[in-house]
């Protein structure tokens, strides 16, 4: 990486506050943010991705001819290997999108930052934990979906050895926005 450049990763599991954190921390530092979930959501109507997973998960999870993420998700996120199926189907398609986006200066706003590898890239990461009842609280109308997803993330204890910050976001909005000030003060 030149000097010139710095990549800040943001992770956390479904629910945290990631993206939250990422918002706060780019009126900050003035950087664009780049979010993986958002990606995710272009790729899956990409024709080759689309017919993969009708062809894996069957038309069940179509809606009037297109992928319904919530059809998706309720087939995908049902156990470990129909978890495998969808991530070597997207996770690729992901990857290039993320790696031909990044450019100077961004804030990569990812769930998977760390299972996905791009941590390797980023100068910092930043975990914004939260406990899984404030997270369900937080996200009462996907809360089947949201505790599906979290089963498949990889813990935050598994997280941690790989932050250079973490934020804890089981506080008020005010807490937060202090230990974002604080992290951008230090890295900036």
């Amino acid at each position: 990486m030149n000097s010139n450049t710095m990549i800040i990763g943001v992770t956390g599991n479904t629910g945290a506050g990631k993206s939250t954190v990422a918002r706060i921390l780019m009126s900050k530092i003035n950087f664009k943010t780049l979010n993986a979930d958002k990606i995710a959501r272009r790729v899956l109507h990409e024709k080759s991705i689309e017919s993969r997973l009708v062809r894996t998960f069957g038309k069940n999870i179509l809606s009037k001819g297109k992928i319904s993420r919530k059809k998706l998700a309720k087939a995908a996120f049902s156990s470990f290997s129909s978890v495998k199926k969808l991530n070597a189907i997207t996770h690729p398609a992901i990857r290039r999108e993320i790696n031909k986006q990044m450019r100077k200066n961004i804030i990569l706003d990812a769930p998977l930052l760390i299972e996905g590898g791009f941590y390797k890239k980023c100068d910092y990461v930043i975990l914004v934990k939260c406990d899984k009842n404030t997270i369900l609280q937080r996200t009462k109308k996907r809360r089947y979906d949201v505790r599906e997803r979290i089963k498949h993330q990889l813990p935050e204890k598994g997280k941690i050895k790989y932050a250079d910050f973490v934020i804890d976001n089981n506080d008020s909005l005010s807490n937060t926005r202090k230990q974002v000030n604080e992290i951008a003060r230090i890295i900036t």
